[in-house]
């Protein structure tokens, strides 16, 4: 017993020696991919904000390490040394994208909004930038080792998710596990699927393999059940380009024909399973017939928001609305009649969502890196990266990011520039941070930024969130925090369902902060004219009626046009 206890404590200082400052940025880097497993969380929107805050989180503190050391500086150099003769090489395009982005914000309609987003997508420039900042750290720190290393612990996690879901989350019609949204959840397993299969090809050993096969099928089966059509259709149309691509490179075909088969199969029988009137098809007309009349208010509803947005765009085509605005855009091009229930925040389609809200610079520095990301996966031959940026994108055009799909989105986007690195050296540091003066000088300075920043974007956000869930609205809003502008219109309506005076009063003075805050939210003008309504204010009601036409340019028939604005459901 103690000759062995000898021989660990002899180890220790071995042990010690392998802690280096690559190694912890490494571990650190590899965190923010465990996340799709916290469960729901007690705040605001539980099944986002909470994820969203501790991804702010690790990469704030792995951001502060790195600056503290002078070794990432180095690391950043040789980084964005590649494709110096290159004008659209892929970071060129990446750093024109988050250029356009702040320059968006700086213009916005609404700035704060921009900035911040909300609480139900956090997906503002502030994130943009912490996500910015945690592809410039792989891309400084990471080779493809490191990145295979990540697929693995992705994939792992992924089944884990499965069985997670398959115990506690698989009740109901659709399947939407720690996500709260079968689209969020498809959006994720659709990376996973691609990174399961190009594992598959990377590892030789057969117990992997085995494992691949398990993980491949348990992400299929939740796809198929969270029921989400634009999932379904681009994941066979990205499996089907891989199969397309292998068939090409590969001698032997029967395997790529024998999954082209079992592909083809299971679409016709998901699609047949929702529409068995798939199967009497005899004309277009009787396609026609599926799609628009058995799906009209679906259908119906992403094409108007599809035309709100085209307007919006021609109003302000150079940067758009700014980041996160196009709810702000939404009623002043809703024409009166528009088949719609609830205000859109989202027109479900990104490359619609950039040119209303970043205008056409945005659009192209969006689909720049993805014809770039594309033309790098080809030059390095490899299939399942170039099928899984085909089938994200297809997925996109039916609906929208989520903090969790762009987050994996930019590593997929490091690991095609390190794959593009074949000179790559393997970047080593033999210690921790040195303790000299400059260590020092930079830990004195950057270390109570990052306490600050931690405390007062992060905590202080997350315990208001906290308190909205806890039912503590009111003391929600003492934080002063970004999701004010949300806790205001929560209570809001939860005074409009009840008949305490007091409180419909308090809500009616935070509903007037709100304006104050945000005078071209067209949405905060039909909130408060309801709460002037239900205490019997009509004076004030109507005024609303009034600063809203003359908001939307329209004084010629300003009732007809807030009847139509008053009928939309108002969502948190």
């Amino acid at each position: 017993m103690i000759g062995r206890m000898k021989s660990l404590i002899k180890s220790i200082p071995l042990l010690l020696k392998k802690i280096t400052f690559d190694n912890i940025i490494k571990f650190g880097l590899l965190l923010p991919v465990f996340i799709p497993l916290l469960e729901k969380l007690p705040t605001f929107f539980p099944y986002v904000a909470g994820k969203v805050f501790i991804f702010h989180i690790i990469v704030e503190v792995l951001d502060i390490i790195c600056r503290i050391n002078p070794v990432p500086l180095k690391y950043f150099k040789e980084a964005f040394s590649i494709n110096k003769k290159r004008i659209f090489s892929l970071e060129k395009l990446i750093i024109l994208f988050f250029t356009v982005l702040i320059l968006s914000t700086l213009f916005s309609f609404d700035p704060h909004k921009s900035f911040w987003s909300n609480a139900e997508r956090m997906t503002g420039l502030f994130f943009f930038l912490h996500v910015f900042a945690y592809y410039i750290m792989l891309r400084s720190f990471f080779n493809k080792n490191d990145f295979i290393r990540l697929f693995r612990v992705s994939v792992i996690v992924s089944f884990f998710m499965f069985i997670f879901t398959m115990l506690y989350y698989s009740e109901g019609s659709r399947l939407m596990s720690t996500f709260g949204n079968s689209g969020y959840l498809v959006i994720y397993l659709v990376f996973n699927v691609f990174f399961t299969l190009y594992l598959f090809i990377a590892d030789s050993k057969l117990i992997w393999k085995i494992f691949y096969v398990l993980v491949l099928l348990s992400n299929i089966i939740m796809i198929y059940s969270a029921d989400v059509r634009a999932g379904f259709v681009s994941i066979s149309i990205g499996l089907l380009l891989a199969f397309i691509l292998i068939l090409k490179r590969n001698k032997n075909k029967i395997i790529p024909i024998v999954l082209i088969v079992v592909l083809l199969s299971a679409c016709f029988i998901y699609v047949s399973r929702r529409n068995p009137g798939l199967l009497q098809i005899k004309s277009i007309s009787d396609i026609k017939t599926i799609v628009f009349q058995k799906r009209p208010k679906a259908i119906m509803g992403r094409v108007h928001g599809l035309e709100i947005g085209w307007k919006a765009f021609k109003a302000r085509p150079v940067l758009g609305w700014g980041l996160e605005n196009y709810i702000l855009a939404f009623p002043r091009f809703l024409a009166p009649g528009y088949p719609l229930k609830a205000w859109m925040d989202k027109p479900h389609n990104m490359p619609m969502e950039y040119l209303v809200c970043t205008g056409i610079f945005g659009l192209i520095a969006y689909l720049s890196i993805f014809f770039s990301a594309i033309a790098g996966a080809i030059k390095n031959k490899n299939p399942f990266l170039v099928s899984l940026i085909v089938s994200y994108f297809v997925f996109l055009l039916f609906w929208f990011d989520t903090s969790i799909s762009i987050m994996f989105f930019f590593i997929l986007l490091a690991f095609i520039q390190c794959e593009n690195r074949k000179d790559e050296v393997e970047k080593k540091t033999d210690a921790l941070p040195s303790k000299g003066i400059q260590f020092k000088l930079k830990a004195f300075f950057l270390i109570p930024v990052m306490i600050y920043s931690l405390y007062s974007y992060n905590f202080l956000p997350f315990k208001a969130s906290y308190l909205v869930a806890a039912g503590r609205s009111i003391d929600a809003l003492s934080y002063n925090t970004f999701i004010n502008y949300e806790v205001r219109n929560y209570i809001a309506m939860e005074a409009l369902k009840g008949d305490d005076k007091s409180y419909i009063v308090f809500a009616m003075t935070q509903m007037e902060k709100n304006i104050e805050e945000h005078p071209m939210d067209i949405k905060l003008y039909v909130l408060l004219s309801r709460i002037y309504y239900k205490l019997g204010n009509n004076e004030k009601a109507k005024n609303m009626i009034y600063r809203v036409a003359g908001l939307l340019g329209n004084t010629d028939k300003p009732e007809v046009l807030f009847k139509s604005l008053e009928t939309l459901e108002i969502s948190k």
